[in-house]
């Protein structure tokens, strides 16, 4: 295996461990309002599906 070979995986891995630190960092950084919004949204989807007894669909595999 020629070294180019074996470089090209690495180079792949180091920029998605790059991408998801900075994500990461990001959703870290979050302001409170942002978070208390976010957590608001949720709360209030929650109780939503609560009221209606939605229940969750089990995944199916498309075949019929």
């Amino acid at each position: 295996m020629r070294k180019r070979d074996c470089l090209s995986p690495l180079l792949l891995n180091l920029a998605a461990l790059l991408r998801d630190t900075l994500r990461f960092l990001g959703l870290v950084l979050l302001s409170k309002p942002a978070l208390m919004a976010e957590n608001l949204f949720l709360r209030s989807k929650l109780a939503l599906y609560l009221e209606r007894e939605v229940r969750p669909r089990r995944a199916s595999d498309g075949i019929q």
